[in-house]
């Protein structure tokens, strides 16, 4: 167990780390601002934070979380994933985890590991709309058609007004109607 300097210390690392990170990533959907220099400065003193906090309790998966956050920040996807995938193992039933873990396999165009982890996301929360536009999102990049629009159809009975969801199913549609070319990552999907 710890002592009590340890927790103090473990407790001031994370908020100062979560203190730098605010407003720099993307939490709950809020937007972020270009960063610079300064603000790269900042996340990378985050990450000490973070790593500092780790340290001490190894199975903190807030940490590892925002860790992951930061790198996808940076363009870092391959440290994102690594972190995302740690707090998925630390932290089995953590749905955010996993879906996160999916996002970073697939900027690394990494897809049959995106798949396992926003399937694993789905399984643990199989009524979430949002997790099930990422599983489709997957399956479209992995030439699977059929079940991506199961899974968009399914997205769309849970949130019939689901912007995202109602775009990503007309654009398959269209793939598989005029047979287009699968898309085989987000950059090509933007041309469609």
């Amino acid at each position: 167990m710890w002592t009590p300097e340890q927790v103090e210390r473990h407790n001031k690392c994370y908020q100062r780390g979560f203190d730098l990170i605010e407003g720099l990533v993307l939490i709950d959907g809020k937007p972020r601002p270009v960063i610079g220099r300064a603000e790269e400065s900042r996340l990378n003193e985050a990450i000490s934070q973070f790593e500092e906090a780790l340290k001490i309790n190894e199975k903190n998966t807030g940490c590892m979380m925002m860790m992951g956050k930061i790198y996808q920040v940076l363009k870092r996807h391959d440290l994102a994933l690594q972190w995302f995938s740690r707090a998925c193992s630390t932290e089995t039933s953590n749905h955010i985890a996993f879906r996160e873990a999916s996002i970073a396999a697939m900027e690394l165009e990494k897809y049959n590991e995106a798949h396992y982890y926003a399937y694993s996301a789905v399984k643990l929360k199989p009524n979430n709309a949002s997790l099930l536009c990422n599983l489709s999102l997957v399956l479209l990049f992995l030439g699977r058609l059929d079940p991506a629009l199961d899974a968009l159809r399914q997205a769309l009975f849970y949130d019939p007004n689901d912007d995202i969801s109602k775009k990503l199913y007309y654009v398959i549609e269209r793939i598989k109607l005029q047979k287009l070319p699968i898309p085989k990552n987000h950059k090509e999907l933007s041309k469609y």
